[in-house]
């Protein structure tokens, strides 16, 4: 009996979109991860660009101006319900794994877009999750406050990847 070949679909993924305090607007640092995305599948076109954040509707604010770009609507999938980066990363996974259970033998190659400090905090929140990821940073200067926050959720995910445990709990409930 023959099995089918692993079909592979590039997915780009950017986590942990933010609002301004107004509710209105992306963040300076949100709109700079979507140029450098739209520039990537401009370059490689995705199959699938998954954003994610839960906050004062930033996934859908993304999407919209994903939109605005030009991007195809039925490749964008949003997740809507995170509240922090662990939730960000775990339920954008969860989307894109829904995605691949309805493709026949799929695998994701994930390209994630975010500031520098995002990447870092992302890239270990990944580990021992057996999935091949590439790390694009977008150019946006990341403000202390940021900086710190992100250093935070690499602390807490050096124990706990998926953020589980005590830190990771501290830290979700000062973030949130």
């Amino acid at each position: 009996m023959a099995t089918q070949a692993t079909k592979f679909f590039n997915v780009l993924f950017i986590p942990f979109g933010e609002v301004h305090e107004s509710g209105k607007k992306l963040s300076d640092n949100t709109l700079s991860a979507l140029i450098k995305g739209v520039e990537l599948h401009n370059r490689k076109k995705f199959d699938f660009i998954v954003v994610s954040g839960g906050k004062n509707n930033a996934a859908g604010l993304m999407k919209n101006w994903l939109w605005e770009k030009k991007v195809k609507n039925d490749i964008i999938c949003t997740e809507d319900k995170s509240r922090d980066l662990f939730d960000s990363v775990q339920m954008g996974l969860g989307l894109v794994d829904r995605v691949m259970r309805s493709q026949k033998n799929a695998k994701p190659k994930l390209a994630v877009v975010a500031d520098s400090w995002t990447n870092r905090a992302v890239r270990m929140m990944l580990t021992g999750q057996n999935i091949s990821a590439t790390y694009d940073n977008s150019s946006a200067e990341v403000p202390w406050g940021r900086v710190f926050k992100m250093i935070a959720y690499c602390f807490a995910a050096l124990s706990h990847p998926r953020g589980e445990g005590k830190l990771a709990g501290i830290i979700r409930s000062l973030f949130s």
